[in-house]
């Protein structure tokens, strides 16, 4: 569907543009795990151009809980041969005969509510989902796993750290149910080059920052979602808290460019940080961004947070995915700019 907004495919073909190493995908198969979500419904979108403009003969296969959902999103897909839907759960091991060369995996609870409201279910998912896949590509001879993890694993930064480098190890709170998400995400990376060491799989890790775009689920609940269809709608923004947490953001191009980047050239058992130096500002700032954009207020209704962010400072160093050629497209503004505009084209369907 959004692939018939001009804005959105002009975005893709952008990412591709920024992308590095596309060559090095000529003819692999790739399963994308979590395809129908804002990251990997972008990814799929993208490999599908990458087909069309640069003919790379790339064949994917998109998977995700709800067939449903995948047709929703790629019914454009349906008809071309290098493309399949899956209907799986990756909680279940893939027990067929089917392989593939890269797996990348977006699969996960990534929004608060959902961490809140299963802190059971969001570390089995991160771990077993991992497991299910990295056994599925040791089994049927594939070449490489490619995790996407959180900045959040970074934990809370310590005093004078202004940002989080890979080999960073920040503090996060083994006690508290809100770190299901961070911890798990950690132990899944563990798990990826872990495998790595005993069974000689090819892993690599892509930490992206705070992504946005106009792509998101009805249940998606994270701050910057909330500001731009706000934005979009043309309602004033609705601010529970001062915003004062600064954060890495990244417009959905940019991360999956820099994704792409790092699942053709990323090295073997390392992590990248998928983070745009233009993007970083609070969650005030973003929300005034937003309002900005789209023509309206922000109000600040100062009532307190029932679900406060553990992380004051979360701001990702991109020096070492720029260090495989890597640049972003979109400054913060643009970003938004964009995620506005192509939503507010979808809520006049």
């Amino acid at each position: 569907m959004w692939m018939q907004n001009q804005l959105y495919r002009q975005d893709v073909e952008t990412c591709l543009e920024y992308a590095r190493g596309l060559e090095e995908l000529r003819g692999l198969s790739i399963m994308i795990v979590g395809a129908s979500g804002a990251l990997g419904s972008f990814l799929v979108d993208a490999l599908f151009q990458s087909n069309k403009l640069y003919g790379l003969d790339i064949k994917v296969q998109a998977v995700g809980r709800s067939m449903k959902r995948l047709r929703n999103s790629f019914a454009y897909l349906e008809k071309d041969g290098a493309f399949e839907l899956i209907e799986h759960d990756v909680m279940n091991p893939f027990s067929d005969s089917r392989d593939c060369d890269i797996i990348v995996h977006l699969a996960s609870n990534a929004y608060p509510k959902a961490i809140y409201e299963d802190p059971v279910g969001t570390i089995r998912a991160n771990t077993e989902g991992a497991y299910n896949l990295l056994d599925f590509l040791h089994r049927s001879n594939g070449k490489r796993m490619v995790y996407v993890s959180t900045g959040e694993i970074y934990g809370q930064a310590t005093e004078g750290i202004d940002e989080f480098k890979e080999d960073y190890m920040g503090n996060v709170d083994l006690l508290s149910p809100r770190s299901c998400y961070p911890l798990s995400k950690r132990c899944a990376e563990n798990l990826c080059i872990s495998y790595g060491q005993q069974f000689g799989l090819e892993t690599v890790i892509a930490r992206p920052c705070h992504t946005y775009g106009p792509v998101f689920t009805a249940k998606d609940n994270r701050a910057n979602v909330q500001f731009i269809s706000s934005a979009a709608r043309g309602e004033d923004i609705v601010m529970k808290s001062r915003g004062t947490q600064v954060r890495s953001y990244s417009y959905v191009a940019d991360t999956i460019s820099g994704l792409l980047t790092v699942m053709a050239l990323g090295k073997n058992g390392e992590a990248y940080n998928l983070a745009n130096a233009k993007g970083i500002t609070s969650i005030a700032g973003l929300a005034e961004t937003a309002a900005s954009v789209g023509g309206v207020r922000v109000e600040y209704q100062l009532k307190g947070n029932d679900q406060p962010s553990p992380f004051n400072r979360a701001v990702l160093s991109g020096e070492k995915l720029q260090n495989l050629g890597w640049r972003p497209a979109f400054s913060l503004e643009e970003g938004v700019s964009h995620s506005i505009d192509i939503l507010k084209w979808k809520l006049e369907l």
